[in-house]
């Protein structure tokens, strides 16, 4: 997720990691507006990735995406 509030994005971060999932935040400016994104992993393994993000889904609801993590 991707959320201008930082409360919001620190009680989602907080919830994942409540289930279980290794949440964290990370800032972005875009367009000059300040972006906090939750995310979780990094996870090396493509199949793992894809099992991760359908129990965060099944758990919570939110449509996942993977991506890649320099």
């Amino acid at each position: 997720a991707s959320l201008q509030d930082q409360t919001r994005a620190k009680a989602l971060e907080g919830d994942l990691r409540d289930k279980g999932f290794p949440a964290f935040i990370e800032q972005a400016e875009v367009k000059q507006k300040l972006w906090h994104r939750i995310r979780v992993g990094p996870e090396a393994d493509r199949k793992r990735a894809e099992s991760i993000a359908a129990s965060i889904k099944a758990q919570t609801g939110l449509n996942v995406q993977i991506q890649r993590y320099p």
